[in-house]
């Protein structure tokens, strides 16, 4: 899953372009949906909902539409969402508690992606997919200098 939102620069107020470069995303009424992973209650969310599917992008807009930002606690599974809510012109990422899903944001030249894998959310913006070698080496340094014990017990 991976999308990108850019803001215009001569239009502030204007809500970004939306792009995805895959196919497990959908539009549903005002929201774009994207989602990577598996929801485990989709019976129970349909029948709370009301609803009469249990597809996920279909479940997790009537879910958003009805509780808004909260509307990630009543997920169960593995997954990364995203939705795009362009009356609010708001962004929600989710994942779930444990991260099995991971997701990536990044944010360049005034637009952000938000990707489950940071390849993808690189190749939106077209930048390179090779490491700053002076920032891992700082990251490594700044952990290493507050650890004062070592793997092993004394």
């Amino acid at each position: 899953m991976a999308w990108a939102a850019r803001r215009d620069h001569q239009d502030p107020g204007a809500w970004p372009a939306v792009r995805s470069r895959r196919r497990d995303r959908a539009f549903r009424q005002h929201l774009a949906i994207g989602f990577h992973g598996r929801i485990d209650n989709l019976a129970e969310l349909a029948a709370s909902l009301n609803a009469t599917t249990q597809d996920p992008l279909d479940l997790i807009a009537a879910l958003y539409l009805d509780r808004g930002d909260e509307c990630g606690r009543q997920l169960l599974g593995d997954f990364a969402i995203v939705v795009i809510d362009l009356q609010r012109r708001a962004l929600l990422a989710l994942r779930d508690w444990i991260g099995v899903r991971p997701l990536f944001w990044l944010g360049h030249g005034g637009g952000v992606a938000v990707a489950s894998e940071i390849k993808q959310a690189l190749a939106l913006f077209n930048l390179p997919q090779r490491p700053d070698q002076g920032v891992v080496q700082a990251f490594i340094a700044a952990i290493l200098c507050h650890i004062r014990r070592l793997l092993f017990r004394e």
